[in-house]
């Protein structure tokens, strides 16, 4: 399900300055930065999320995005199926990916293996997810990964589960980032 056009604001609007990025804005705002009001994303004026690292050419108001936020939830779960994706094609460059989008309760993502993945092959995936999540690599943002919407507190209450089928048009399966009974608070 996509982001909604106009959700509750979790925070207030704050002031980000032209040249600014949204992440200094929110730093400055003393806002939370880690845990699962992490602020994650920014929503600007004309009500599309932007990433943190977007610097406006004019001085504006945003509107923080919280991970908690069902936006933030879908920025993560968007994250993570990218996520999931690297790690596949680090660990099998053969695999061929299919579609992978966010759902309501996580994600999914379709690959096209010679042979279906085993629980041992998704212990290696689920790893590497770990691996690339808390590597001190910058993100596209700039942020270091575990503070660009895909920090270890942020997806550790997730657990991988195989999401296999036989009316699959694919013949592997893969992870599935589910939220545990309860859900994620």
């Amino acid at each position: 399900m996509p982001p909604s056009l106009r959700p509750v604001p979790v925070a207030e609007p704050i002031f980000v300055p032209a040249g600014t990025t949204c992440a200094d804005a929110v730093a400055a705002a003393r806002l939370p930065m880690t845990g699962p009001n992490a602020i994650v994303v920014a929503r600007g004026p004309d009500g599309a999320l932007r990433d943190l690292s977007w610097a406006p050419d004019a001085d504006i108001k945003i509107e923080p995005v919280a991970l908690s936020s069902q936006d933030g939830l879908y920025v993560l779960r968007h994250s993570a199926a990218h996520v999931l994706a690297q790690s596949v094609q680090d660990l099998y460059p053969e695999a061929r990916l299919g579609i992978g989008p966010p759902i309501e309760n996580g994600f999914y993502y379709d690959f096209d293996v010679e042979r279906p993945f085993q629980p041992e092959d998704l212990q290696r995936i689920e790893s590497r997810m770990t691996e690339l999540i808390t590597s001190p690599a910058r993100s596209r943002s700039g942020w270091p990964r575990s503070r660009s919407g895909s920090s270890p507190s942020s997806t550790s209450c997730l657990t991988t589960r195989a999401r296999c089928s036989a009316s699959s048009p694919t013949r592997g399966c893969a992870p599935t980032s589910m939220p545990p009974p309860g859900g994620c608070r």
